[in-house]
């Protein structure tokens, strides 16, 4: 692979791992920094290959009144809660994991009643549109690969 090619590609997944912890952090929607921990990056041939924990996902589109959330996800809103400093409501004393089941339960319950994520709309807070085309990151990245894609004929025109 072209070196200045390797070195657009580097610089362009580590831009989409920072703009999307940023965006992360300005939406508020990290809360053990677990979501944040896991967006990193890797060079498929010559692709770009985002990695990150499926949360970002469900904090992109959110989830639809209707859906359900699994076991697995009452154990996330119960770590979210937690994270947050979020007391069961009902508590009296001690809170005991019995206490943030319940409340996982009729927090999933209402998120599967309205939706996710209310400042939002119950809809997802869109984080992923960051890299749309029309996107400050999609317009450079488009305009850092026409110039070397520029530089790129220049060198095998003037090596005719």
């Amino acid at each position: 692979m072209d070196k200045e090619l390797k070195l657009l590609i580097n610089k362009y997944g580590k831009r989409a791992v920072d703009d999307l912890k940023t965006k992360l952090v300005s939406d508020r929607t990290h809360a053990s920094g677990d979501t944040l921990d896991s967006i990193a990056y890797s060079v498929k041939g010559s692709n770009i290959v985002i990695e990150f924990d499926p949360s970002v996902n469900i904090l992109d589109e959110g989830l639809n009144a209707g859906q359900r959330i699994s076991v697995s996800g009452s154990q996330g809103i119960i770590r979210w809660m937690k994270a947050k400093g979020i007391r069961p409501r009902f508590a009296k004393g001690t809170v005991t994991e019995r206490d943030y089941k319940a409340s996982a339960f009729l927090i999933a319950r209402a998120i599967r009643n309205r939706g996710t994520i209310a400042r939002f709309g119950y809809r997802g807070s869109d984080i992923l549109s960051i890299f749309d085309n029309n996107s400050s990151f999609g317009t450079d990245l488009m305009n850092d690969l026409d110039v070397w894609a520029q530089n790129k004929v220049d060198k095998l025109l003037n090596n005719i």
